[in-house]
C-alpha cells in the first residue's frame, strides 16, 4: 500500500507540482491549501508524511506544526518543513517544535526532496 504524504502548501502551482513528483515516485497524496485546512486533514486523514510550508494563510505553519505535535494522535507523524525562509532563528524554532527536517526550497530540486521524503519514511 501507497504511503501518504500531506502537502500543506498555499501556492497552488507550487503544491501541484510537488503532488506531481510524489504521485510519480509511488505516493499517495493529498493537498491543503491553507494551515486550518492542513491541521484537519492532519487528523482526518492521518498521513504517513507531511510537507509543511511556514508562510501560511489562517494558521502559520510553526502554530500547524506545534498544534500536530500537541496531539497524541498525529504527534508521531514525520514533519518536512519545506520553505523559502532561511533564517537560523526560523531552523531552530522548526526544530524545537518537533519538525523532523527543515528544507529550504531554493536548494532543493524536486527529485531530491523525493529522495527526502523516501529516506524519512524508510
Amino acid at each position: 500500500m501507497a504511503k501518504k504524504i500531506l502537502i500543506i502548501e498555499d501556492e497552488p502551482a507550487q503544491a501541484t507540482t510537488i503532488e506531481l513528483f510524489m504521485k510519480r515516485a509511488g505516493f499517495d497524496t493529498i493537498i491543503a491549501h491553507d494551515g486550518a485546512e492542513g491541521l484537519e486533514m492532519a487528523k482526518t486523514t492521518s498521513p504517513d508524511l507531511i510537507l509543511l510550508d511556514l508562510v501560511l494563510p489562517k494558521i502559520d505553519g510553526v502554530s500547524v506544526l506545534k498544534q500536530i505535535r500537541a496531539n497524541d494522535a498525529i504527534a508521531k507523524i514525520p514533519i518536512l518543513v519545506l520553505t523559502n525562509l532561511a533564517s537560523g532563528d526560523t531552523v531552530k524554532e522548526v526544530i524545537d517544535a518537533g519538525g523532523t527536517d527543515y528544507l529550504v526550497k531554493t536548494d532543493y530540486t524536486l527529485d531530491q526532496l523525493v529522495h527526502r521524503v523516501e529516506n524519512v519514511l524508510r
